[in-house]
């Protein structure tokens, strides 16, 4: 498999046959009558689910082989590679119990998790005596923690970010469960304990579910997750919603969704389509996500600049799509009572300041005030698409200037008292900026979740609009005079 991926990268024949002599000498060893019985059903197994998808694989090396620029097609080729394998390293894992895979591991150990919770049920069921119930209960505590640190150490070594940050999340859930049992240790009736740990073999399920799955899955998996929570809320009243329950929600799906990121092609074919089909607003919503995620990860200040440009263009180029202009503000700021108002006020003032000072600042300043007003338009106007998007790109934006700003710190000499006053105060401004944006993307989605105005809410997104607005003004000036020293020192 890997040698077709290796022959269409250097442009030569693919070795398809290969693939598929490798099949039948897997096949024809597993008939033998000496063969394991156990293992040549496992190897039959492994064989069935192996040749559909192989079918796709091979299309899918033709069509990126005889396009060798198209990325997307590469792409679909790169997807299908895990699946593929997927039946080959379930039946070697098999075969080989000494060295299984992640995934293997955490079933197992899922799997006596359960049991032991079945255990407790059978206990209770039975009115065994108290010791008989708490050594049950004991040997659920065991199990789980060690379930517990098998997935933590799992979610380690998962190279996807948003992967292992949900498993790891999971994790923590199964932590906060044991710290109740602890609680209830000795102190009440054990079928409360029971109760607390009812959600745990879902739980389990989900991280062994969520190692194997692919970004496509996850992504598919993710917008079911998103129409059940907006099905939720059309119906909830307000002493039905929990704030932090909404705000893991959302962590879970940002997570989960991460495959649509950089990833068009097989979110359409997840889907039942194909990326020719997506509307042009679909397009550039994906592409956008995957220029801001690239920006938020860019660790050099020219890329991080790049990249937040490259983000301005295509929301410039979005919104005479769709025929939105951005306006001056209502108010003055020192007059703006609501946010809409505040972050208009807050966009104008930072792009006026960025105009006058063009000769000494980067574009990256006015892209933050650009996106300011795109919110405050979104808001007003009840757009809470164009609210998230616009609350994304500012964030962003705002991570490119604060490594911006922190780069420019580094430059300066600080010899004298006013250089290491200058070099303090940009380096206070890119840390602040850097909370700043997360929670301004934050509770505009919030914002934007609410079926109701939220005066909290709003207050909230008020203050950080202004604090951002005063902050990036004062590093603006701070960058003038960093710029100016460094001028001089040359």
């Amino acid at each position: 498999i890997d040698d077709v991926i290796i022959a269409k990268d250097n442009k030569q024949p693919l070795p398809i046959n290969k693939v598929k002599d490798a099949l039948n000498d897997f096949a024809q060893v597993s008939k033998q009558p000496s063969y394991d019985p156990v293992l040549a059903k496992e190897a039959l197994k492994a064989e069935d689910a192996f040749k559909p998808v192989f079918n796709d694989f091979v299309k899918k090396a033709e069509a990126a082989a005889a396009n060798p620029g198209d990325r997307e097609k590469a792409k679909a080729l790169e997807n299908i590679v895990p699946k593929l394998k997927k039946p080959i390293l379930g039946f070697k894992a098999s075969a080989d119990p000494a060295h299984p895979d992640d995934v293997l591991v955490a079933d197992s150990k899922g799997g006596e998790v359960k049991d032991a919770i079945a255990d407790l049920k059978n206990a209770l069921q039975e009115n065994k005596s108290p010791q008989a119930k708490e050594a049950v209960i004991d040997n659920v505590k065991a199990k789980l923690a060690d379930y517990s640190d098998t997935a933590h150490n799992v979610a380690k070594n998962l190279n996807d970010p948003g992967k292992s940050n949900y498993v790891d999340r999971k994790a923590d859930d199964i932590d906060d469960l044991l710290k109740e049992m602890e609680q209830l240790s000795g102190k009440s009736d054990p079928s409360q304990v029971l109760n607390v740990i009812e959600s745990v073999p879902q739980l389990v399920d989900d991280i062994v579910c969520h190692i194997s799955s692919d970004a496509a899955d996850d992504a598919v998996e993710g917008a079911a997750r998103a129409a059940n929570l907006t099905a939720f809320l059309d119906v909830a009243d307000d002493d039905d919603i929990d704030l932090g329950d909404l705000l893991g929600c959302a962590t879970d799906l940002a997570d989960l969704m991460r495959g649509m990121v950089n990833d068009t092609t097989s979110i359409a074919e997840a889907i039942g389509t194909t990326t020719d089909n997506l509307t042009q607003t679909t397009k550039a919503a994906l592409d956008l996500n995957a220029l801001m995620k690239e920006l938020e990860a860019e660790t050099s200040v020219e890329g991080a600049q790049e990249l937040s440009e490259k983000v301005r263009e295509l929301r410039v180029g979005t919104e005479k799509r769709e025929g939105r202009t951005q306006a001056a503000p209502l108010v003055r700021l020192s007059q703006a009572k609501s946010f809409e108002d505040v972050a208009a006020a807050v966009a104008y003032n930072i792009k006026q300041q960025c105009e006058q000072q063009s000769a000494t600042l980067s574009k990256t300043g006015a892209n933050v005030a650009s996106e300011l007003s795109n919110l405050s338009i979104a808001a007003r106007g009840g757009d809470k698409q164009q609210m998230l998007l616009s609350a994304k790109a500012a964030s962003a934006h705002i991570a490119a200037l604060s490594k911006e700003i922190s780069a420019l710190a580094a430059k300066i000499p600080g010899k004298t008292p006013q250089e290491r006053n200058i070099q303090d105060n940009l380096l206070r401004a890119s840390q602040g900026l850097t909370n700043y944006g997360t929670q301004l993307k934050i509770l505009t989605s919030v914002k934007a979740a609410s079926i109701e105005e939220s005066k909290d809410t709003d207050e909230s997104l008020t203050t950080i609009a202004t604090d951002l607005g005063d902050l990036i003004s004062k590093a603006l000036s701070s960058m003038t005079v960093a710029n100016t020293i460094l001028l001089k020192t040359k």
